[in-house]
């Protein structure tokens, strides 16, 4: 049996997570997060991508780094992509 893929609002809800918990700690290990979320490496690199094409996180080799002064609250960039099912 193949492996289930996930809905949209199972990618954003990750990222959700993968942008608390940098901005929680500051800087994070990509190979730690992908270990406390249960996925691969690659998986945390693509949502950390698309995190930082939204200028809500820095990617480093190796880690993600929060921006300064940007908390959960603030992030406008990051609320625009939350509950898209229920704001169309």
């Amino acid at each position: 049996m193949a492996a289930s893929r996930s809905t949209e609002a199972d990618v954003e809800q990750r990222r959700q997570l993968l942008l608390r918990r940098v901005i929680e700690q500051g800087e994070a290990r990509i190979d730690a997060l992908a270990d406390e979320l249960g996925v691969s490496a690659m998986t945390v690199h693509r949502d950390l991508g698309n995190l930082r094409s939204r200028r809500l996180l820095h990617k480093r080799r190796g880690t993600a780094v929060a921006l300064t002064g940007l908390t959960m609250e603030t992030a406008t960039r990051f609320r625009e992509h939350r509950q898209l099912q229920v704001k169309e």
